[in-house]
C-alpha cells in the first residue's frame, strides 16, 4: 500500500469492501439458518449445502474488523484538529445508528420468521424476559448473556467495540507511532474478563490492531 498512488488505494479499497460485503450478506444469511437449526427447528434443518458454505466463508468477521479499523482510524489520521472528545462525539453517533439499524433488522427478522421461533421458552415471561427482548433487539444480548434468537449475532458486541475502542488506540498510535501496538496486542488478555463476549473481541484485537496500523 505504501508504494501505490493514493488513488489506486482508494480503488483498491472499493473493490475490497464491495467484495467484503457481497461475501458478508452470504455468510449472514447461512450462518442465521444454522443458528436457528441449533436453537429452533426450522425448514432449513438440512439444508447442508447452506451450512457448508457458512464454514467457507467465515471470515468476514475478521474483514469486517481490519476494514471498521482501518477506515475509523483513517478519518482520525487524515483529519488535522481533531481532538479525542471529538472523536468519541462521532462514536457516539456511529453507535446509536449502528443500534438502530440492527433494531430495524431485528424487527425484520419477526416479521418474515416469527413461526419459527419459540418465544416463550427462549424469553422469560417476565420483566427480566422484557430486558431481554430488548437486548436482544439492539445487538446487545452476547455482551450481557441473555437469550438471543440467533447466536451469530454475538459479532454485534464487537462492532460496539470497535467503534469506542478504536479511536482511543489511534490518537494512541497517533502520538507515539505504530510500534506501540506491539504491547496493545496483549491489553484484552490482561485487562478484560474471561467470558464469551470478551474472548470474541480478544480474539480479534489483532486484526484491529493490524488495520489501525495500516492506516496510519
Amino acid at each position: 500500500i505504501i508504494i501505490m498512488n493514493s488513488s489506486l488505494c482508494d480503488i483498491i479499497i472499493v473493490i475490497i469492501r464491495c467484495s467484503y460485503r457481497s461475501v458478508n450478506i452470504f455468510h449472514l444469511l447461512c450462518t442465521c439458518m444454522k443458528s436457528s437449526v441449533r436453537v429452533h427447528k426450522t425448514v432449513y434443518a438440512e439444508m447442508t449445502v447452506m451450512l457448508f458454505f457458512a464454514v467457507v466463508t467465515a471470515v468476514s468477521v475478521s474483514v469486517f474488523v481490519f476494514l471498521t479499523a482501518f477506515g475509523i482510524s483513517k478519518g482520525i489520521f487524515e483529519e488535522a484538529g481533531l481532538t479525542l472528545k471529538d472523536a468519541y462525539n462521532k462514536a457516539a453517533g456511529r453507535f446509536g445508528k449502528l443500534m438502530l439499524n440492527f433494531f430495524i433488522f431485528y424487527v425484520s427478522v419477526q416479521a418474515v420468521w416469527f413461526w419459527c421461533f419459540d418465544y416463550s421458552s427462549l424469553y422469560d415471561r417476565s420483566l427480566r424476559g422484557v430486558v431481554s427482548v430488548l437486548l436482544d433487539a439492539t445487538g446487545l444480548s452476547d455482551f450481557f448473556g441473555t437469550p438471543t434468537l440467533n447466536m451469530t449475532w454475538w459479532y454485534m458486541t464487537i462492532a460496539y467495540s470497535l467503534i469506542f475502542v478504536v479511536p482511543a488506540l489511534a490518537f494512541l498510535v497517533k502520538k507515539t507511532g505504530p510500534a506501540i501496538m506491539l504491547a496493545a496486542v496483549f491489553i484484552p488478555y490482561i485487562f478484560l474478563p474471561d467470558n464469551a463476549a470478551y474472548g470474541e473481541f480478544a480474539r480479534y484485537f489483532p486484526v484491529c490492531m493490524a488495520g489501525i496500523v495500516t492506516a496510519y
